[in-house]
């Protein structure tokens, strides 16, 4: 579908009625919309869908939209609107989006990503906007901002990979747990998470101002920090505030600390 308006916005695809859920749409593709891409209604799902140059949003949808296998290629060519805008309990599989303006993805919460590319995009590759979220085995990289951000508690990023965006590769709020993550040549910060986290079995490496960071109350084992930071700058290997444990890690050949405690009664132990 191509459906470009001369003076006005045209979407390709969209929700006419508030009633109409529950919609399977499989196999299409949509082109140069001057509106948005795709706008969908409660409960859809969109499998091998391709989105391509919409002046707004890729797509954009209320609850429990689930896109499988889906391509969403730079839109949101005006400035307004990201790659994927889905409210709460989306389910994103298997879909690539890439060179969007603004963030690739950007979903609400108790939402699921398994399998994703988020690449190439002018802001965030992928954002969290809500608690309960679980990120699983998505590559973030190029972005020209955070890999991936989750801005509330109480999520789960697995077996995640961040590679080359512009500031941190993985930035996350509260009560979140990471695992078996690698961060790689970020502009910023490799890994940094906020209170209650826990980080286990994860590596950051060359990112340019530090390889983890976690604030209070957490907890940090078996994880690398190597060769953070640039020539000429105090990048650390492992940061945290207090009440943090830190066990069984190895930070070596960081441009600063190796291991920097900022607060009290953290207990480092075997690293």
């Amino acid at each position: 579908i191509r459906n470009a308006g001369p003076s006005y916005a045209i979407s390709g695809f969209v929700i006419s009625s508030a009633v109409a859920s529950n919609v399977l749409i499989e196999n299409i593709t949509i082109l140069d919309s001057t509106g948005q891409g795709i706008r969908t209604g409660i409960g859809w799902t969109l499998r091998k869908v391709l989105v391509q140059g919409s002046s707004g949003t890729g797509i954009t949808g209320t609850t429990d939209v689930t896109l499988e296998q889906c391509i969403i290629r730079s839109n949101a060519l005006s400035g307004i609107g990201n790659g994927i805008s889905l409210f709460d309990r989306a389910r994103v599989i298997d879909t690539e989006s890439t060179a969007n303006g603004n963030s690739g993805m950007a979903l609400g919460a108790n939402s699921i990503v398994r399998d994703v590319r988020a690449s190439n995009n002018s802001g965030i590759g992928l954002t969290m906007l809500g608690g309960g979220a679980t990120v699983e085995r998505v590559t973030a990289s190029s972005n020209g901002l955070d890999g991936i951000y989750v801005s509330t508690g109480s999520a789960r990023i697995l077996d995640c990979v961040t590679v080359a965006n512009g500031s941190h590769g993985m930035s996350t709020s509260d009560d979140v747990v990471i695992s078996g993550c690698v961060s790689t040549d970020n502009g910023m910060i490799g890994i940094q998470a906020g209170n209650t986290a826990t980080i286990q079995s994860s590596m950051a490496a060359r990112n340019g101002s530090g390889g983890i960071a976690a604030l209070l109350v957490g907890s940090i084992t078996d994880c690398v920090a190597d060769e953070n930071g640039v020539p000429n700058t105090n990048a650390y290997g492992f940061s945290v505030t207090g009440w943090v444990t830190l066990k069984n890690n190895v930070s070596v050949r960081n441009q600063g600390d190796g291991i920097k405690v900022c607060g009290s009664q953290c207990a480092i132990d075997e690293n």
